[in-house]
């Protein structure tokens, strides 16, 4: 992806095929939508801090959507929503939707990633 294109929707999902099927989704009912699928925590914090091999891309903005998968290696999604919920961030990640999506059914699961403020959060079937 060109780092001069802000990116609209962050998917972040280690599973290839989950993340492959909500990418085709999101391609099919949201053409002009710029996404960025990436495979792990770690990976989305680099891009949303701009650390790594993201140091360079652009301060053109945040998201406007996070599509954010909870069991991943490397950093959980519990611990990407605390860090993008943080009040060291600044003020228009703070406000990008999180969207929960997983496989968990657990009560604490979902009442953990509404406390740290996810906006919503959806079962995957």
């Amino acid at each position: 992806m060109n780092d001069s294109i802000p990116v609209d929707i962050l998917v972040v999902e280690d599973n290839d095929s989950e993340r492959d099927s909500i990418v085709e989704a999101l391609e099919a009912s949201l053409p002009d939508a710029a996404l960025l699928a990436l495979r792990d925590g770690e990976q989305a914090l680099d891009y949303l801090f701009r650390r790594g091999e993201w140091t360079d891309r652009s301060a053109n903005g945040f998201p406007k959507l996070i599509l954010l998968d909870l069991a991943m290696p490397r950093a959980d999604g519990f611990s990407v929503l605390a860090k993008v919920r943080s009040q060291n961030v600044e003020e228009a990640l703070m406000l990008t939707p999180v969207v929960i999506f997983s496989d968990s059914h657990v009560t604490a699961d979902i009442s953990r990633s509404y406390r740290l403020g996810a906006n919503s959060f959806i079962k995957n079937p």
